[in-house]
Parts: C-alpha cells; sequence; structure tokens
C-alpha cells in the first residue's frame, strides 16, 4: 500500500498521434487499484475524445484477466472496480485489453514514475491530481442508521405541555452546478432567454460523466466541478490547513484549478 502514487497514460490514434497523461494520487493505493484507477481514467479520456475502438495494453495480468473476465474478483475494491470498468466499456464498440511486459510499457511505466516522485512535468504532458478513488464503496453502518430500527416514542396525548424544541434549521444555497445540468441532462433552459443564452453558451466546456459534472480545461484535462461549500472549505484547507498556501485569492483559485477542483 502506497501513499502519493501515481499513473501514467498513453493514447496513440491509428495515425500515430500521441497525448500522453499524468496523474497524481493523492491517497493510499495498491499496485493494483493504481492500473484500475489509470484504467478507468484513461476510459474516461478516450471516451470524451470521441474514440469508439481501443486496444489497451497493460502490464497486470491479474487486472487485465479480471477485465476480460478471465479470473474472478473476490476483493470488495476490485469487485467496484470491476464493474466501473464494465460500465465505461459500453461506451465503446470495441475494447480489448492485453497484458505485456513491463519493458514493452516503458512509456507509461515513467509517467507513472514522474508522477508518484512529483517531479517536473516534460512539455506537451498533461498532468492532474486525483484525491480520491474513482470508485465509491459501500459504507458500512452507522448508529445513526441502527437508530431508524429503535422503538417509535409514543406521541403525546391531548392537554400535555410540551416544551419548545430547540430546532437548528441548516438553509442550503442553491447550487451552482444545477443549471448546468438541467440543460445537459435534460435540456431544460431558463425562461429568460438572455440567460437561456448565456447558460448554453458556457455550457460548451462542461461535461457529465456518471451524472457528475465536469469542466474541460484548454489542455483537455477534466476538473471535477464541486459545489460551493465545498469550494470554501478547498480553499480554506489551502490557504491555512495542510497546505498552508498563503497568497493572493487568483493563486489561491489557480492552486485549486491544479488540484482537479473546479
Amino acid at each position: 500500500m502506497a501513499v502519493d502514487a501515481g499513473v501514467g497514460i498513453v493514447l496513440t490514434s491509428p495515425k500515430g498521434d500521441r497525448l500522453e497523461y499524468m496523474i497524481r494520487l493523492h491517497f493510499l493505493a495498491t499496485n493494483n487499484m493504481a492500473v484500475y484507477e489509470a484504467l478507468i481514467h484513461g476510459l474516461k479520456i478516450a471516451s470524451e475524445l470521441g474514440a469508439r475502438c481501443l486496444y489497451i495494453r497493460d502490464d497486470s495480468e491479474l487486472v487485465v484477466d479480471q477485465v476480460m473476465k478471465e479470473a474472478s474478483c473476490r476483493d470488495e475494491k476490485m469487485v467496484t472496480y470491476y464493474d466501473e470498468v464494465q460500465k465505461l466499456k459500453e461506451k465503446f464498440d470495441g475494447l480489448e485489453l492485453h497484458h505485456v511486459l513491463r519493458r514493452g510499457n516503458l512509456a507509461t511505466d515513467f509517467l507513472a514514475k514522474l508522477a508518484s516522485n512529483r517531479e517536473h512535468t516534460p512539455p506537451r504532458v498533461f498532468v492532474n491530481n486525483a484525491h480520491e478513488l474513482l470508485i465509491k464503496l459501500a459504507k458500512a453502518p452507522t448508529p445513526a442508521s441502527d437508530a431508524a430500527h429503535a422503538e417509535p416514542v409514543a406521541e403525546p396525548t391531548v392537554g400535555t405541555k410540551m416544551g419548545t424544541p430547540d430546532l437548528k434549521v441548516a438553509m442550503l444555497e442553491p447550487s451552482w452546478m444545477m443549471p448546468f445540468l438541467d440543460y445537459l441532462l435534460q435540456d431544460t433552459l431558463p425562461v429568460n432567454a438572455t440567460e437561456a443564452r448565456c447558460l448554453a453558451r458556457s455550457a460548451k466546456i462542461f461535461v457529465v460523466i456518471e451524472e457528475e459534472l465536469h469542466k474541460r480545461s484548454p489542455s483537455g484535462i477534466l476538473h471535477k466541478c464541486i459545489p460551493t461549500d465545498q469550494g470554501r472549505e478547498l480553499l480554506l484547507e489551502i490557504h491555512a490547513d495542510i497546505c498552508s498556501h498563503h497568497a493572493a485569492p487568483r493563486s489561491l483559485v489557480g492552486k485549486a484549478f491544479r488540484q482537479g477542483s473546479y
């Protein structure tokens, strides 16, 4: 199990054009988890670029055998990763995954080492930061869920004197992402003609993946869109917490972008 690992992805077109990606993983990950992370990232990028058929080479024989249904998955994480890959396979007309020796996969291995060591990014290589797994694991039961099965409290009878409850009401502000999600998923625009034109024009740089909104940067990297409250927490963490990045607002927001959030 390693922290601050990295993966490399190389996409090659039939004409020989290459796109190279480095993704820095800021969480604990085994070698097989890192391989699955690279595979899923690569499938999503290829889908966004309009690829319909993929021939994938990887040096993890276990992951290749699992994806091609030649080996079973027993670990919960591996099963969840496998299910995610199967969902993404439906976006392509053809997809083959083949095992190669590490010496036959030197380009991606080189990028993965650069990403893992947090070294300088080579020219014409896209880099991104991943701060959480691409999969969602089932959560263990919590005390709150157990409380749902507790015996119901009897309601007071008529004439019973009741005190005034101490209520704390949280006012939720509407998410800035909802208009874009409504337009991209349901083709719904605001009633106001001016607002509708602005939204349709701005939505061209956004894309929905697995019902989550992402913004496409000029370099082609996808930034995961987050609600305003999470954005404030991220900026606060960068500014004064673990990163201790005391900088001007423009630099602070730019660092958040480079961490893969928008």
